[in-house]
This record gives C-alpha cells, structure tokens and sequence, in this order.
C-alpha cells in the first residue's frame, strides 16, 4: 500500500476514534482510573504546561472502552450531535469590561455628586460637569468595542477552523 494512503486511513481511524471518545465523554460515560491529556491553546487556570511539546494541557477523565457494536447500539439511542462550542470571554476581556463599566460608573457617580454639591450654578461648573460625564461615556464605549472586537475575532477564528474539519 502506498504510504500516503496508509498515512490518510491512519488520520481517519484516529479522527473516528477521537469522534467517538468526545461522544461518550459527552454522555458521561468515563474512566475515572484513566486520564488523557487534552491539550489547550491558551493558559487557564485548570491547565499545567508540557515542556517537551511546549503546549498548555489540562487532564480529562478518558472514555471508557466499548466494542463497535455498543458504540452502535448506544449512537441508535443518543446519536452524536454536532459540538458547538461556547467560547467564554479571556481574561484580557472580561478586565476591559470591568474597567468600562466601573469607569461610566465613576463618571456618573461624579457628575452626580459636582452637580448636587454646586449650591451656584455657574456655567463653567456644568460644562466640566457635562465633560466628565461624555468621557466617561466614551471610554465605556470604546473599552466595551475593543472587548467585543477581540471575542468576534476569536469567535469567527474558531468557527473557520471548525468549518475546516
């Protein structure tokens, strides 16, 4: 047999069976005894480091073993659906929210509080009243666009791959 074809059946057989294992990860049935590295593109709090293939990995239950006709019996029952993921927002993320909202909080709070503690109004005062409460407004805008920009493009990156596979 020609070697690229073998090469081709082997990446089948190992798709098929990482197809099958995440199937039956997915109804619960594992191993608690047994562990597989699932390896990660990012570090999470949950995931060690491999010096040898320099890739952040977390450690998952793995499937249990079945035989080709319980595997059928079971996808008879609960077929396998296709997995969509749900990408959760990284930490750069979720800090660039947090900043947005407590920065239009702070610029709310005070021009509250100059426009309440002014007992003469002057015109200079609610000018620099109304300065703080728009520059807040616009870095909460611009905070949340840079934040919601970086997700779309993972999202959209992740989505590509998937369309690939």
């Amino acid at each position: 047999m020609d070697e690229r074809v073998a090469n081709l059946i082997e990446e089948g057989k190992a798709s098929y069976k990482k197809r099958r294992d995440d199937h039956l990860i997915s109804l619960g049935l594992v191993d608690e005894s047994k562990t597989e590295r699932k390896y990660k593109d990012r570090y999470s709090s949950t995931t060690k480091f491999d010096e040898e293939k320099n890739q952040f990995y977390e450690e998952v239950p793995a499937a249990i073993s079945v035989t080709e006709e319980e595997y059928a019996e079971i996808c008879k029952y609960y077929p396998p659906k296709p997995k969509k993921q749900i990408l959760e927002k990284t930490g750069a993320e979720r800090a660039l929210s947090v900043i947005a909202t407590v920065t239009l909080i702070a610029g709310i709070l005070c021009s509250l509080i100059c426009l309440f503690t002014d007992l003469v109004f002057t015109a200079a005062g609610f000018i620099t009243i109304l300065g703080v409460l728009f520059s807040s407004l616009i870095t909460w805008a611009l905070l949340r666009v840079i934040s919601d920009i970086s997700y779309n493009i993972r999202k959209t990156s992740y989505e590509l791959r998937m369309g690939k596979e």
